[in-house]
């Protein structure tokens, strides 16, 4: 398998040793009967877990992590009665006698498959005991998982928590998006589920660092062959609505393929289809944002449903595949196309009063954007236990058009959208040893992006401000965004003075150049009355943080100092006077403190300072016209936030 189930990481402490013999009447043996110890007679938390062996032997051994003074022990066989007792939490030798079952077998103990099976940090579920009849997609038996819930995107969260990963027979084919195997794989086609907790994605953690992260694993059967997968279909009246999932896949040995193939008209968008819904960052979060200048078309509305309100035709295409070249070495590439024609209708009546008189002012909106999405990616990935490496290419097109007609009263008002961005990035992240137990991890991010706006507005808007001639029929919007990011970081793990400490270093560089024109045209002309300018913004940060963390019995307390450096250039068409150039430096604590009462209760607080300055959006210092009636502009300063957030909580976990 492509990884290693994560070790826990405990807190050194006393560890005791329960054993003993399980007999019947007669004193024979009795063979694989389970013994549990939980912190609670109602079998809450299980802390350890054995059967008993081929001479009715067992040996229970506990880390009393959370000082417990007494625990339960479950005794229980198929065809013996139950035996529940309290004993205090020692190591002693136990035995049991079990005694035969008097009353009937209830049918569904002896034909149901045994559903759940607990191994360590590692529940596996049995998804012919788990599924229900109406379960066709593997998806629907997750969500009977005690602790799961999926949200409308398909993002599976567990505890509230999004799991960090999934995996199909042991590898992570979709990279986060995995919506497209769970809402493909039919469920008859998957033996077991896995819910690792406390689990190490990069090998060279295990051992070697704490976590808190869920992943789910699919087992999928031996016999379902090559070839398998799923295709669902609906349509629907009065009004003739379809909806189509396709879903192909082919495994065989070191090889995974997985392709889909979506369209409806029901008003569920595709644009985000194959998007990361894990709870991971992107090489330390240093990625840009996407960000629009000109308002997008509205085609969102207050609905009827939250699903059926929007007139749309969607059709989605994508196909995501695994080579394992070895037990520890994987290449992975990806291919996603989106095409969505969506359209709305708005009608809204306002009444104005002044000096008793009315006026009725009827705003009818008809709003149309075509949306295409192309998306295409390479990635490799090492995964040792002493070393860590992925590299990942990503390019991506988008393309958006649209048309915006506006009625006020009799005036008609018409507004033609256009959106290009193009992108190209590259990523890599690696993880090595220094000495046999500090991680040194460093991270590396180049990439390009570049945005082109049009807003094409009929008749003239703004005239007074932006001025006309004769013959003008229409105003003109352009933007042009090109940027550039180059962003690296180091992070280092290591115990000093008994306490675990981290050390992160960041630094990342952003040279953003941004043009736009706004003009009044006609049919006749080339253009009139211009507002033209262009910004040029280059923003250097570099971010030093160092967080350590004790555990004292039940209690936990961890603490951190960030210094942020900032330095921001700014000009506008080349004038000095509109010129920015400043620095900033920000010191930036956060302390927490938690207390497990038990393994179900946890109680806790949080602090942290956190500054933020004015990003690029609220920088660019052209005039600009953002929809048929909003022009704006941003203000020449910079302006700073400061946060300061206190939560305490209180958290209760009673799933296995």
């Amino acid at each position: 398998m492509a990884f290693l189930i994560g070790m826990p990481f405990f807190v050194v402490g006393q560890q005791y040793e329960i054993n003993g013999t399980i007999l019947d009447a007669t004193s024979k043996p009795i063979v694989n009967a389970i013994i549990m110890a939980t912190d609670t007679k109602s079998q809450a938390n299980i802390l350890a877990y054995k059967s008993s062996d081929a001479n009715g032997n067992y040996k229970l051994v506990l880390n009393n992590e959370f000082k417990l003074d007494s625990i339960w022990i479950l005794v229980r066989h198929i065809s013996y009665e139950t035996i529940r007792l309290k004993v205090p939490i020692k190591s002693a030798k136990n035995d049991f006698q079990l005694n035969v079952k008097t009353q009937e077998l209830d049918e569904v103990l002896i034909k149901k498959a045994k559903i759940v099976e607990i191994k360590g940090d590692t529940i596996t579920y049995n998804v012919d005991g788990l599924k229900a009849a109406k379960d066709y997609t593997i998806e629907e038996v997750i969500n009977r998982i005690p602790g799961v819930t999926i949200t409308e995107t398909g993002q599976i969260r567990y505890l509230e928590k999004p799991i960090s990963h999934l995996y199909i027979n042991g590898v992570d084919l979709l990279e986060g998006g995995y919506a497209i195997a769970t809402q493909g794989i039919p469920a008859d086609a998957v033996k077991e589920i896995d819910v690792m907790k406390k689990h190490h994605h990069e090998r060279i953690n295990i051992g070697r660092s704490e976590t808190d992260n869920v992943s789910f694993n699919l087992k999928i059967k031996e016999d379902v062959g090559l070839f398998f997968g799923s295709l669902k279909g609906d349509v629907g009246t009065p009004f003739l609505t379809r909806k189509v999932d396709a879903t192909p896949i082919y495994f065989k040995d070191k090889f995974q393929n997985i392709s889909s193939g979506k369209l409806n008209n029901t008003g569920k968008t595709l644009r985000d289809i194959g998007s990361d819904l894990t709870s991971g960052i992107s090489v330390g979060g240093l990625l840009l944002e996407e960000t629009h200048v000109i308002k997008v078309l509205n085609i969102y509305g207050l609905a009827i449903s939250e699903k059926y309100w929007l007139n749309n035709d969607s059709y989605a295409i994508t196909n995501d595949a695994l080579h394992k070249v070895n037990d520890s070495t994987i290449v992975k590439w990806n291919l996603n196309y989106v095409n969505e024609l969506s359209k709305i209708e708005n009608s809204v009546s306002t009444r104005f009063l002044t000096n008793n008189e009315a006026s009725n002012v009827i705003n009818r909106s008809r709003n149309q954007l075509n949306t295409e999405r192309f998306n295409a990616g390479v990635n490799q990935e090492i995964n040792k236990r002493n070393f860590y490496l992925k590299n990942n290419t990503n390019y991506k097109f988008a393309n958006d058009t649209g048309i915006e007609r506006v009625f006020l009263n009799t005036n008609y008002i018409e507004a033609n959208y256009l959106y290009d961005n193009f992108q190209l990035s590259n990523s890599t992240s690696l993880k090595t040893l220094i000495g046999k137990k500090n991680i040194l991890q460093s991270g590396l991010v180049v990439q390009y992006d570049h945005n082109i706006e049009k807003l094409r507005v009929s008749p003239p808007v703004f005239e007074t401000f932006i001025g006309n001639s004769t013959g003008a029929d229409a105003t003109l919007q352009h933007v042009s965004v090109k940027k550039i990011n180059l962003a690296g970081f180091t992070q280092y793990d290591f115990k000093l003075l008994k306490l675990e400490w981290n050390l992160n270093q960041k630094l990342k560089y952003n040279s953003f150049r941004f043009d736009s024109n706004l003009k009044q045209i006609s049919n006749f002309s080339s253009q009139s009355f211009p507002l033209a300018g262009n910004f040029d913004y280059q923003k250097v940060v570099t971010t030093t943080k160092l967080n350590s963390k004790i555990n004292i019995g039940k209690a936990m307390f961890s603490w951190g100092l960030s210094a942020d450096y900032i330095n921001l250039n700014s000009i506008e068409n080349n004038n000095a006077i509109l010129a920015i150039s400043d620095s900033f430096l920000f010191v930036q604590p956060n302390i927490s403190a938690k207390y497990s009462f038990n393994t179900s209760w946890d109680l806790g607080v949080n602090y942290n300072l956190n500054n933020t300055i004015s990003d690029f959006s609220q920088l660019y210092t052209p005039v600009i016209l953002t929809s048929f009636n909003s022009i704006v502009q941003n203000p020449n300063f910079v302006n700073i936030v400061k946060t300061n957030s206190l939560a305490p909580y209180i958290n209760y976990n009673n799933i296995l």
